[in-house]
């Protein structure tokens, strides 16, 4: 059931006619195993269809605007396609990241590299990827019973692989309805349709046939993913937060690798169970919710793995207290002309206002 939920999201009728089961048998094994223990399905958007790319944004923040950082980040989500940050526990460091059209992509970038000369990031790295992914469960490792993994590090079989990039898909026609389907499905898959229609006070015929003559049709979700570490969302300020103590958040980044580097890295790491979001070329980062029990052992085969590889991994461990997820930027969509926009010189004034503020007063800044 898991794997066809992987493919197919929460739609309970085709789950029960792929496994030739009642539906009703279904519905009970979706409410204890996901349901009751909190494990939420979101869609898998397929950015490159919607023609938007990754950069993924390293910096410390100013001293001065540490404070602030909360409406920072969330006024970058809503004017320059901030969809996630998350600050390490040692250095200090956030990870950005962003989903930008391709269109403006550039603009993007300066726009932040302007805020590094503002000085509320210091020492910005900006780092663009061309293959990105979320990492499909592995359910044969978890025990849906009692909420836990088994793994064995030692008798894992260590190979390698050539390096075979997905290529590029085309982009594909979209409105502004299909967005807000699509915000609402990576929000929470399991979401019927007349439920979304509801809440975004749209007519439910007009909303199914978005759904499956554009959303489905066209391919704009990549199948779907479950949040087995317990992550929720708060519907009012469209942010998630990941369930703490149970699992550490780790990240792991390594600049300008050649292509045999992040092929052993890729096969390698995607044996191992806890890996959630990948990114490569041409560097790799990697994001992982590893048990606290297991924390030791995914150590060593970092450790491992950089010597295997040649390479220097820089491993931060995330507070997951300081991590927050935004929706897709759908607000920066105009509907009239199906473009995205990027007023950079209204992002630029409001925190050349937010300088000044903090800079004569140490006020609040809203």
């Amino acid at each position: 059931m898991t794997r066809n939920i992987l493919e197919l999201g929460p739609r309970l009728g085709e789950l029960a006619r792929r496994a030739e089961v009642h539906k009703e048998t279904i519905r009970y094994r979706y409410r204890k195993h996901f349901v009751e223990r909190g494990l939420v399905v979101q869609a898998n958007l397929d950015y490159q269809r919607l023609g938007l790319e990754r950069l993924i944004i390293v910096s410390h923040a100013a001293r001065t605007f540490e404070p602030h950082i909360i409406p920072i980040m969330s006024a970058l989500s809503e004017m320059c396609y901030l969809t996630g940050f998350s600050q390490t526990t040692l250095e200090g460091v956030y990870i950005m990241q962003v989903v930008v059209p391709t269109e403006l992509r550039e603009e993007c970038v300066r726009t932040y590299e302007r805020l590094q000369q503002m000085g509320i990031f210091p020492d910005m790295q900006i780092l663009r990827f061309e293959e990105v992914r979320s990492v499909p469960m592995k359910p044969e490792y978890y025990d849906f019973s009692n909420d836990s993994w088994a793994y064995d590090w030692q008798s894992e079989e260590i190979t390698g692989v050539a390096l075979i990039p997905s290529g590029k898909a085309e982009v594909e026609r979209y409105d502004h309805v299909d967005l807000l389907l699509l915000k609402e499905l990576d929000r929470d898959a399991s979401q019927s349709t007349k439920a979304i229609a509801k809440r975004l006070n749209l007519p439910y015929k007009m909303l199914q046939y978005h759904q499956y003559n554009h959303v489905l049709e066209r391919g704009l979700l990549k199948g779907y993913r479950i949040l087995w570490q317990g992550t929720t969302f708060n519907e009012k300020s469209e942010k998630a937060k990941s369930r703490r103590h149970t699992y550490l958040c780790v990240a792991l980044l390594v600049l300008g690798t050649t292509d045999g580097q992040r092929a052993k890295l890729i096969a390698n790491l995607n044996q191992v169970p806890f890996l959630w979001f990948e990114a490569s070329d041409p560097h790799y980062y990697a994001e992982f919710f590893v048990p606290i029990d297991f924390y030791s052992d995914f150590l060593k085969r970092v450790r491992w793995l950089a010597l295997a590889t040649g390479t220097r991994p820089r491993v931060f461990v995330i507070d997951q207290s300081k991590a927050l997820r935004f929706t897709i930027a759908y607000r920066l969509f105009n509907p009239a002309t199906r473009k995205w926009r990027l007023d950079s010189r209204e992002v630029i004034a409001r925190f050349e206002n937010l300088v000044l503020n903090v800079n004569n007063s140490g006020g609040d800044w809203t």
